[in-house]
């Protein structure tokens, strides 16, 4: 429980500022964006939006991005009718509304920017890397990857290190407690997806050939 609030907390905090209204995390979850939460509601959805967001310019470009569907303003609230949430979530989930609560480094479509905004783009330290893919170990704490290496860093130790390799995030923890200043070079794992490219640099390589992973960041 402790770590799922830890994530949870992180995510909130990155997706209020961001332009979507939904977004899928790496295990496929829904999380909060501009829409903070969301219910069935007389026979359709609705979404509670952040109290910062033009509601009507909202409506405005999700009535245009989805014509097909009817979106009603309700005080801070949009109202899809006639839809079921297992159907609309998919559909919006990601989808780029062009608008945000105020100018942040944090946006989602900020290279970079997503969770470091003074991430050092240098290819001496970064390799560059595909996503196979990922999945998360509650248990222990780690995020594991399978990653595609393309191009390898120019002078650091794993400079050697070329195609197919399994990696892990391991969360560190402050005090007994997760804290996202312990973990903010790693963060970005909570928004990549299979097919997402990265930068990455690795810490150590462990006994069963995995590479532990020291700072990752989406491009």
């Amino acid at each position: 429980m402790r770590l799922f609030i830890f994530l949870f907390l992180i995510l909130f905090g990155f997706f209020l500022s961001a332009d979507v209204l939904l977004l899928k995390s790496a295990d496929g979850s829904v999380i909060p964006g501009l829409a903070l939460s969301w219910q069935e509601k007389d026979g359709g959805v609705l979404l509670n939006i952040d109290e910062k967001v033009d509601i009507v310019l909202l409506k405005k470009t999700v009535s245009e991005l989805f014509p097909d569907m009817r979106v009603e303003v309700m005080g801070q609230n949009l109202f899809f009718s006639s839809v079921k949430l297992d159907t609309l979530l998919p559909l919006i989930s990601g989808v780029d509304v062009d608008i945000q609560i105020e100018d942040s480094p944090f946006s989602v479509n900020k290279k970079y920017d997503s969770v470091n905004a003074d991430y050092p783009d240098s290819a001496e330290k970064f390799s560059k890397a595909k996503v196979l893919s990922v999945d998360f170990d509650e248990k222990n704490g780690k995020f594991r990857l399978v990653l595609d290496i393309k191009t390898p860093c120019g002078s650091c130790s794993f400079n050697k290190i070329k195609g197919r390799k399994y990696a892990f995030i391991l969360l560190k923890e402050k005090d007994g407690n997760y804290s996202y200043d312990e973990n903010r070079k790693t963060a970005d794992i909570l928004l990549i997806q299979k097919g997402s490219f990265v930068d990455v640099s690795f810490l150590k390589k462990i006994d069963d050939g995995s590479y532990e992973i020291d700072e990752l960041y989406m491009k």
